[in-house]
């Protein structure tokens, strides 16, 4: 993102989910996981709510506070700036965190705008 230019670059259509979760989440998680008997077998580590790649970059731009316009990164650039590796940005994974709900595990932070805000007050 070019907070400068007020330019938010989202990949080819946007629409491609992309799972995320808050490294404190992250850690709790790995750490309950080692200490309680009730995580068994394999577990989506990702925050409940799913966001496409579009609605992700408006939100990091609306908890940063910036003003700008989101502007497609058209995939057939990508996919000549980044051969194959455009597929890792381009490909949607719109992944579940269903069993992680189902143990009771509680996010601290389920909306990624206030993930996002987190983070900046701590780089501050």
């Amino acid at each position: 993102m070019t907070k400068g230019l007020g330019i938010f670059p989202y990949f080819g259509t946007g629409d491609q989910y992309h799972p995320w979760i808050h490294i404190d989440d992250l850690a709790r998680l790995i750490w309950e996981s080692a200490e309680k008997t009730v995580y068994q077998g394999v577990y989506n580590a990702v925050a409940p709510q799913q966001v496409t790649n579009r609605d992700m970059v408006a939100r990091i731009q609306k908890a940063c506070g910036f003003r700008g316009w989101l502007v497609s990164a058209p995939a057939v650039v990508l996919k000549i700036a980044m051969g194959e590796m455009s597929a890792v940005v381009l490909n949607s994974n719109r992944v579940k965190s269903t069993r992680l709900s189902d143990i009771g595990f509680r996010w601290n932070f389920r909306d990624i705008g206030e993930a996002v805000k987190n983070l900046l007050v701590r780089k501050k």
